[in-house]
C-alpha cells in the first residue's frame, strides 16, 4: 500500500542481470508503459543516459552491498524525457539476490534550482549596476559643479547660457537615473519628496520629444492648482520615460502621445477602488498613445 501510494517509482530487478521483475503503478504512469511491457525488460529501455558499460559498472558496485545514488533521466514511451534521482540497493529475498531501485522525478527541483541561479545572476547584475552607478555619480558631481559655475559666469543674454543650462538639466536627470540604479542594487534608499508633478513633466518634455522623434506628435496637458505629491523624482521620471518609449515602439508609422495631469478627489467610499489610496485629494497622470488605440 505504501509503495503504490508514494510519488516515487519503484522497480525490482534481478540482481545479476538487471532484468525487471516488478514495478509500481507510479513507475508505469511516469513512463507511459504497462506493467506487462516493463517486466522482463532492461532499464536500458527507458534510461537514455545509461550505456551497457555503465550498467555493468553500476551492478558491480551494487553487488558490494553499497547504496548507489545518481541523477539521470528517464524516457517515456512517447519519447519525451524527464530528470530523475535514483537510489539502488541490493537485498536478499526467497533465496535470490534482487535490487530495489527508487526513482524520483526531480523536474520541479531543477526548475527551483534554475530560478535560484537566475536570482543569483540578478543579484550579481545589481551589484555591478550599483558599482557603476556609484562611480558614474562621482563624475556627474563634477559635471554639475562645472555647469553651475558656467551658469554663474555666463550672462543671461548670452546664447551659450541655454547650452550650459541643458548640460546642467541633463546632468541632473542622469543623477536621478543613477539613484535608480543604486536603489536597484539596494545601495541607496529611494528619497520621496513633495513635488509638483507638472514641474517634473515640464523638465523632461524636451527629452521626451527627442525620444519620440519627428514622426510622432506629443501633447502635454497640465491642469493648474495641483496638490504636491510625495514621490521619488528619479523614479517618477523613469516611469514616464518608460511609458514614452513603449508608446513610441507601438507607433512605428506615426501617432500621438498625450500626457495629462488632473486633480482627483476620492470620497471615503471610492478610495477602496484604488488599493493603497486614502480619501482626499490626489493627482492623476494619464499617459495615452494612439498605437492600437489603447491607453498605456
Amino acid at each position: 500500500m505504501f509503495v503504490e501510494h508514494t510519488k516515487d517509482a519503484y522497480f525490482i530487478h534481478e540482481a545479476d542481470t538487471g532484468v525487471i521483475l516488478d514495478v509500481s503503478q507510479r513507475a508505469c504512469d511516469s513512463l507511459g508503459f504497462t506493467r506487462e511491457e516493463l517486466i522482463g525488460q532492461s532499464p536500458l529501455v527507458f534510461d537514455p543516459t545509461l550505456t551497457q558499460a555503465g550498467f555493468d559498472a553500476m551492478h558491480a558496485q551494487i553487488r558490494t552491498g553499497q547504496l548507489v545514488r545518481f541523477e539521470g533521466a528517464h524516457r517515456r514511451k512517447d519519447g519525451t524525457t524527464f530528470p530523475v534521482e535514483v537510489l539502488i540497493q541490493r537485498f536478499h529475498h526467497q533465496g535470490r539476490w534482487k535490487t530495489l531501485a527508487v526513482a524520483r522525478d526531480v523536474t520541479e527541483r531543477h526548475k527551483l534550482e534554475e530560478q535560484l541561479r537566475h536570482a543569483q545572476k540578478l543579484d550579481a547584475v545589481g551589484r555591478l549596476a550599483g558599482g557603476v552607478a556609484h562611480d558614474f555619480n562621482n563624475l556627474l558631481t563634477i559635471i554639475l559643479t562645472e555647469a553651475g559655475l558656467m551658469l554663474h559666469e555666463i550672462h543671461a543674454q548670452d546664447p551659450l547660457r541655454e547650452d550650459a543650462l541643458e548640460i546642467k538639466n541633463a546632468g541632473e536627470r542622469a543623477a536621478a537615473l543613477t539613484r535608480q540604479l543604486l536603489a536597484f542594487s539596494r545601495r541607496q534608499v529611494l528619497e520621496p519628496k513633495n513635488l509638483d508633478l507638472n514641474t517634473v513633466l515640464k523638465g523632461v518634455e524636451k527629452m521626451l520629444r527627442r525620444l519620440l522623434g519627428e514622426h510622432l506628435s506629443f501633447q502635454l496637458n497640465l491642469a493648474s492648482g495641483l496638490p504636491l505629491v510625495l514621490v521619488d523624482p528619479g523614479q517618477f521620471e523613469q516611469v514616464i520615460i518608460n511609458l514614452a518609449v513603449n508608446a513610441r515602439d507601438a507607433m512605428p508609422t506615426g501617432g500621438q502621445l498625450t500626457i495629462e495631469t488632473s486633480r482627483v478627489d476620492l470620497a471615503e467610499g471610492h478610495s477602496a477602488d484604488h488599493p493603497g489610496a486614502r480619501a482626499g485629494a490626489h493627482v492623476c497622470v494619464s499617459v495615452v498613445d494612439t498605437g492600437g488605440r489603447r491607453p498605456t
